[in-house]
């Protein structure tokens, strides 16, 4: 036989449960994006990857043939890997030696120092990538501010953007500069 329940064990009981149904209903925002923003996608994508699918007929079931195709012989996909080494090789340790060189400077106490890491925070916060886009192609696109220095002395510069033997390089100057999301553009 049990011992009986006392009147405080089960307003205890009952604050518990209603504490742990207000903690899952908390939690059912984030629960609903795991499965339905990354989960699901995931396992929709693990499947087709298997199949042949173009949107416009039903998925048919093809097995390893696509990983096979992409890692056997097509050419497209191992120089986007390529490209994608390099970047990250080239792009991190620079971003890296950029974030460190500008921590230490700002490290500093000198007189105001508090109000230029401020400034140098603010375009983070305000979230400007359209700005920056448009201030890169301004920059380096074929009638741009680097190629109107160039011509200065008389060289002909290329179209940093939009020319393949270029625009990687220009893109790894473009994540430097904008380490960690904070864009120097003040």
């Amino acid at each position: 036989m049990s011992p009986p329940v006392r009147q405080g064990q089960r307003r205890g009981t009952k604050r518990r449960r209603s504490a742990t149904v207000a903690g899952y209903l908390f939690l059912a925002p984030w629960f609903i994006g795991l499965f339905g923003l990354v989960l699901g996608p995931m396992v929709a994508s693990a499947y087709l990857s298997f199949t042949e699918y173009d949107l416009f007929t039903t998925a048919r079931w093809v097995g390893l043939d696509n990983y096979v195709t992409i890692l056997g012989s097509d050419t497209k996909f191992q120089q986007s890997v390529g490209v994608t080494m390099t970047y990250v090789l080239v792009s991190v340790p620079l971003r890296l030696a950029f974030a460190l060189g500008l921590a230490i400077v700002l490290n500093r106490a000198l007189r105001g120092m508090s109000f230029y890491r401020s400034v140098l925070y603010l375009p983070s916060l305000l979230g400007g990538s359209v700005g920056v886009a448009i201030l890169w192609r301004q920059l380096f696109g074929r009638d741009g501010a680097v190629n109107s220095f160039l011509a200065i002395f008389g060289i002909d510069g290329p179209n940093w953007i939009a020319d393949p033997d270029y625009s990687l390089m220009t893109i790894i100057v473009l994540a430097v500069w904008q380490f960690e999301g904070v864009s120097l553009a003040v």
